[in-house]
């Protein structure tokens, strides 16, 4: 049966395979119209109502059917769902397969289960030798001259042993690690897992520079003083703004995303290159340095923070580089199997803090892709 025919059938068949009495000729003629589809987008379940889902779904259904929609019939729920995944419309969680496949999804991931989600975790090193763990408890620190203190009021301690005057700070995160910081100015930085940042107990009348590795998000406090964010081959200025930078080593790119404000990105040339012409950023749009180019692009920037707001948002997302947020969250390797799985996209959103076997497993419930978990290590294949 041809995609772009008309099928008033397809909801009938589909009820029939779920009640399992579809015969062989109505499979054979089940799945090609299914495979005729191109399902390379898997889209996962979101937080959607069920009623929202439900009407969505079926206006979906419908419209590629090309079925006129009834004013008041209501679809069977997995009927819908059902029907939704066979047009393309892939939602993870109700995604239909073989109960044989299930219980081997479930068994692969097991040993998923101790696998915890991160936390907030974070260490300071001051350049006179001394470092503070910061308190799991806790959610950020606050950068008072040199006093610490947590964000409730609670004290840390001092920044130095001595009066030795202004000193270089270094705060990270591990993998697995989230922490909230206010600098000596009043700006906010929170820093995502496996990163790091660098600046001066107290900042000179100049200038503000600080220095980044990993991902963080920026709230810079208006001053006349500029504030700059050195990170991997590139400089971004500003005076007042909130913007987003991810520069993971072993990753090829640099990615500044503007949210409010403006910024100007100028790429930091090595010995053999010339210095990259700078660029300036509009709210919504994000810059990609890679080989010592820069593009600008617009962006959902929601999607792009979703780690400050403790989500895992996915929009059209390579698996490659979903797996990638997995291993510094979760603190986990991952290994492929079967390297065109990278290749995969998917779209969704999911806590932070669920367990790590419940995002494999909406995964997974796509088809595209089967995971098992050996101790910290997840396996993928096709």
């Amino acid at each position: 049966m041809p995609a772009d025919k008309p099928n008033h059938t397809l909801l009938i068949l589909a009820k029939k395979w779920l009640a399992g009495k579809i015969t062989d000729k109505e499979r054979l003629e089940f799945d090609h119209w299914y495979n005729s589809f191109d399902d390379r987008h898997h889209e996962l379940f979101t937080d959607e109502t069920e009623e929202g889902m439900e009407n969505r779904i079926k206006q979906a259904i419908f419209s590629r059917a090309e079925i006129s929609t009834p004013g008041t019939t209501k679809l069977w729920p997995r009927i819908a769902i059902a029907a939704a995944a066979i047009c393309g419309i892939v939602l993870g969680i109700y995604f239909f397969t073989d109960p044989g496949r299930i219980n081997n999804r479930q068994n692969n991931l097991a040993d998923a289960n101790h696998i915890d989600p991160g936390k907030n975790a974070a260490m300071l090193m001051f350049s006179n030798g001394k470092t503070v763990s910061l308190s799991e408890a806790k959610t950020g620190v606050i950068f008072d001259r040199e006093k610490l203190r947590y964000n409730d009021g609670t004290t840390v301690g001092t920044a130095s042993d001595d009066n030795s005057g202004v000193q270089m700070v270094t705060a990270s995160t591990p993998r697995g690690g989230t922490y909230q910081f206010t600098l000596p100015d009043g700006s906010k930085v929170w820093l995502n897992a496996d990163s790091k940042i660098s600046f001066p107990s107290q900042f000179n009348k100049t200038g503000r520079k600080v220095v980044l590795e990993g991902e963080a998000y920026f709230e810079v406090a208006k001053k006349h003083v500029p504030f700059s964010v050195q990170s991997r081959q590139q400089e971004v200025m500003v005076l007042g703004t909130h913007f987003n930078i991810s520069a993971y080593a072993g990753e090829p790119q640099v990615r500044t995303t503007l949210l409010e404000g403006r910024v100007r990105v100028t790429g930091v040339a090595d010995a053999t290159q010339q210095d990259v012409n700078p660029v300036v950023l509009k709210p919504g749009e994000q810059s990609v340095l890679v080989n010592n180019r820069i593009t600008i692009s617009k962006v959902d920037t929601g999607a792009v923070i979703d780690w400050k707001k403790e989500l895992f948002i996915f929009d059209k997302d390579k698996l490659e580089d979903i797996m990638k947020k997995v291993e510094r969250w979760y603190d986990v390797e991952t290994v492929y199997l079967d390297q065109n799985v990278k290749r995969e996209v998917f779209s969704g959103r999911i806590s932070r803090f669920r367990n790590v076997g419940e995002l494999l497993n909406k995964l997974s419930q796509t088809g595209a892709v089967n995971f098992k978990v050996e101790g910290r290590r997840i396996l993928i294949t096709k």
